[in-house]
This record gives C-alpha cells, structure tokens and sequence, in this order.
C-alpha cells in the first residue's frame, strides 16, 4: 500500500499539456493507493467515489475491482483506511454510490444487489445490512433526499423506488420510464427527472403532471454520448458531459426546463480528443472529473463566460481516449475538501483555494480597442499569462508576457463578446471585451 502525504505549492501556468505542472489553485492534501488489487478488463483498479458526514466526521467512499473501500478523513487530512466491504467479484468495472438517512446504498455493472449499509456502528465501520436484491444490476443511482426516492439506471429505463425502510424499497407505480437508448445516468430533484440517455441525448420528465410530460434534448452542437449532468441549487442552470473525445462540456440555462438553452461549450485546452466523465455544481462553481486532465473547476456564475479557475492532474501518463484517469468526482464535504477517484492511483484528497489569485482588480487593466485588435494596459512589469474565451468557452487567445501591456490581434475572430482572464503575481483581472461584427 503507497500513502503519500503531499503539499503542493500552487502553479500559475500558461501552457497547453505539460506534465510537469499538473495543478494551478488545488493543493494535494492526500493520495490512497493499493497497488496489490486486481485490474479490471481495461487494466485499471477503481471507479467512482462518494464522501458523506456522519457524527460531525467526514467519510469518503471509493470503488474498485473487489468491492468498497471506506475512508476516514482526519482533522489533520490524512484519509485513513477504516474498513474493505468485499463484493462478490474480483473484477468490477463500475460501481456506484449515494448516501441517505445515514445509510450508504452502492450498485454495480457486474457485481448484482444493491449494497445496503448502515452507518449507525461508525466510527468503527459500517455494517452491511442487505446484498441480496437480486434486482439490481445497475450503473448508476441517484437519491433525491427531498422525496425519499432511489432512481436506478437500468438499461432502457429508469426505475423508481420510494425508501420506505432502511432495508427495503418499494416501486413507485408507474415506477419506470422508458429511454429510445440506454439511460446512462439520472438527476432528480422533486418532480424534475433528467435522464442522460447515451446515444439519444437527453430526456426530461415532469413527475408532478397527473399524465408524466416528457420531453427530449437530442439535437446540440457537439453531441455524443450522453454521459451525466448536474443541477445548480437554484434549479436555473444544468450542465451536461458526452463521454465522447474531444466533446466539449456543455453548459445549460435551464429556466425553462421543457426548452433548455446551451450557453456555452467548455473544455481545458490540453488535447483535441479530452473527455470528460463526471462532474458535480456546488454554488457557482463547476467540478468535472476529466479522465486524463484530472479533476477541472469552473466559475460559471456567467453562464454565457464559464471560466477555468483551478485543476488538478491525477493522472501523468500519455492522452489517450481510452478511459484513464479520473473517474469520480465529490465537492459537498463541508470542509470543501474535494475527493477525486483515479482509475490507476487511487483516491485524492484535494483543497480548493481561490484567494490568492481570484481577486479583481479592474482598475488596473485599461482596454483600447482597435478594429481588428486590443490593447490592454497594466500597472505592473511581472510575468502574467492571459487567456481570452469566446462565449461557447473556447480559447482564442493564450500567451505569458512580462510588460506592462499586451496587443492581441482580433482580426480573424467573429464578432461578439469574449472574456479574458490575467493571472500573475498581482491576482487575476477578469474583463470583457467585444469584437464589432
């Protein structure tokens, strides 16, 4: 077993795909490794990860071949291996996690029943309390706490059960609905049902309506394979993955859930053929875990100007599109500790920091624009990286400069609206600019 205890300073870089630098405003707190487990068909060890609190203690919750690894986080960011829970298999591609009521329930591809386990005998270990449900043959769950309701993803359709006891569910009648292909993975939140059907987009539902109303997303730039997708708290702004290489990610206003609007397409400017997996929205920020470019944050308090504002690369080996790297992603500790499975080198333990480098200060950048280009002017000599976006996310500018201004030449770009983002000794500025058509 490999423990690594590591701080790392922050890295402010400007670069495209250089192993050497594999985090900017993330600090590695802790990494968990197994190197004795089994690999699956693909040659890789784990899959998803799940965190929850229990007693005022964090816990984190990790996937791989053989069966559920259970962590305890310490005060001091140490993730301490409390208790293995086997399953019935040595080579498990997927599994899957949410807790409710103080009960963890996990799932799997290939490992049948739904794993029922009770977090009443912490900080000892958790107590399995059902691995019978022969049912249950599935990829993904999702919980919607509000409404007491397990949606399960199983193949064409979903079904939905209403836990009644700790022990046991009960089908909600009617307790499925079906997807034109298979449904990958569900977000639920009281009567609103999102199903990421692969192949088929997506696929959103009214529960509320005496007849369900069902609508689908099937049609928007980039799509591919319909992977998964998170809701923001104000229920305004959905963003969706297609586990597809070179798919950007795709950013949503979703006011009017029956005619959902992309605003923006994002990705890290690495490689042509990254993908993303899965990914997480906590207040206004996004968190997506991105196979080979590791964990990605981004503001998307602008839902038309998403902008990267931290990563961390957990995998260093060559870009491939073949699934390595991180797989699951969990941002609601209440220590904003960030959790991170990678499919080879095991569970992270990452801090999010901002404050060094989020600050804006506008008056220090004065703009001048030209008709094909712009000037921007500062009030420092220090070494700066600025990166410009246009408002579907893509990066149309990027260079590190040391002088006081910066020309960039506009001349090809379309008209419209851009963003820029200035990181360097002084903080980060943050501004707009606007092409004339």
């Amino acid at each position: 077993m490999i423990r690594t205890v590591l701080l790392l300073l922050m890295v402010i870089a400007c670069t495209t795909r250089n192993h050497s630098q594999i985090a900017e405003n993330v600090t590695l707190l802790d990494n968990w490794d197994d190197n004795t487990l089994p690999l699956d068909s693909y040659g890789a060890t784990y899959n998803d990860c799940w965190g929850f609190v229990y007693n005022g203690t964090e816990y984190a919750v990790m996937g791989s071949t053989v069966g559920t690894h259970l962590f305890m986080i310490s005060a001091t960011n140490q993730l301490l291996e409390i208790q293995f829970i086997p399953g019935t298999i040595n080579n498990a591609i997927h599994r899957d996690y949410h807790d409710y009521n103080n009960y963890l329930f996990g799932v799997s591809d290939e490992d049948p029943g739904l794993d029922i386990m009770d977090m009443s005998t912490l900080p000892d270990s958790l107590t399995r309390i059902n691995k019978t449900n022969q049912l249950f043959l599935t990829h993904n769950i999702f919980i919607d706490s509000a409404t007491a309701t397990l949606y399960a993803c199983d193949g064409a359709i979903t079904d939905i059960y209403s836990i009644i006891q700790p022990d046991s569910l009960e089908p909600i009648s009617p307790f499925t609905f079906p997807s034109s292909d298979y449904v990958h993975d569900v977000y639920a939140r009281n009567d609103t049902l999102i199903m990421n059907s692969s192949n088929s987009g997506l696929t959103f539902i009214d529960l509320g309506a005496s007849t369900p109303l069902i609508h689908t997303f099937d049609f928007y730039p980039e799509d591919g394979y319909n992977h998964s997708g998170w809701l923001s708290n104000n229920g305004n702004t959905y963003v969706f993955a297609d586990e597809t290489p070179g798919s950007s990610v795709k950013v949503c206003d979703f006011s009017d859930w029956t005619d959902p609007q992309i605003t923006a397409l994002i990705k890290p400017n690495t490689f042509d053929s990254t993908m993303a997996h899965n990914l997480m929205i906590k207040d206004n920020l996004l968190y997506i875990s991105y196979y080979y470019d590791g964990l990605q944050i981004y503001d998307i308090s602008d839902i038309y100007n998403p902008i990267r504002v931290a990563y961390y690369d957990t995998y260093q080996g060559p870009d491939s599109t073949i699934y390595e790297g991180a797989w699951g992603v969990y941002c609601f500790l209440p220590s904003e500790r960030i959790l991170v499975s990678d499919r080879h080198n095991g569970l992270f333990l990452l801090k999010l920091d901002l404050t060094s480098n989020m600050k804006e200060i506008r008056t220090n950048v004065k703009i001048e624009t030209q008709f094909d280009s712009f000037t921007l002017r500062f009030q420092d000599h220090f070494q700066k990286c600025i990166r410009v976006f246009s408002i579907t996310g893509q990066l149309v500018f990027e260079e590190t400069f040391s002088k006081d201004y910066i020309r960039i030449d506009s001349q090809n770009w379309e008209g419209g609206n851009y963003v820029f983002n200035v990181s360097g000794k002084a903080g980060t500025e943050k501004g707009k600019l606007f092409k004339s058509p």
